[in-house]
């Protein structure tokens, strides 16, 4: 991070208070995207001078702001077909009985992205 700020910052896991402090590393102009879906009843605080002073943007995605009821049953098709390798982008797969292997593996740089499957 700069010591100005991002242009740019992700919540991908639903979490209000991490919103809030997405919004803040923001720099002048920068947007914060809310991408992870939280309870119903949640709600995030921001401070507001600093939002329209500094010119910040707060905005949501749903799903990468796709159509899903025409992109999500394409993407299936492409990944049936073999023309989408969804399953280049995983690290690796682990059992539910792995899951503290997995944890190590994660706080270590193993991999960016796994699967917890049921044993």
């Amino acid at each position: 991070m700069t010591s100005e700020g991002v242009d740019f910052a992700f919540e991908c896991i639903g979490n209000s208070a991490l919103l809030a402090q997405a919004v803040k590393a923001l720099r002048r102009g920068g947007t914060a995207v809310a991408v992870g879906l939280p309870r119903a009843d949640a709600e995030v605080s921001v401070n507001v001078v600093e939002l329209v002073t500094q010119e910040k943007s707060l905005k949501g995605s749903i799903y990468g702001s796709t159509r899903h009821f025409a992109d999500i049953p394409r993407l299936i098709s492409l990944y049936r077909r073999g023309r989408l390798p969804i399953d280049r982008l995983l690290g690796r797969r682990y059992r539910l009985s792995e899951i503290n292997d997995a944890y190590r593996a994660l706080l270590n740089g193993e991999f960016a992205r796994a699967v917890i499957v049921p044993n």
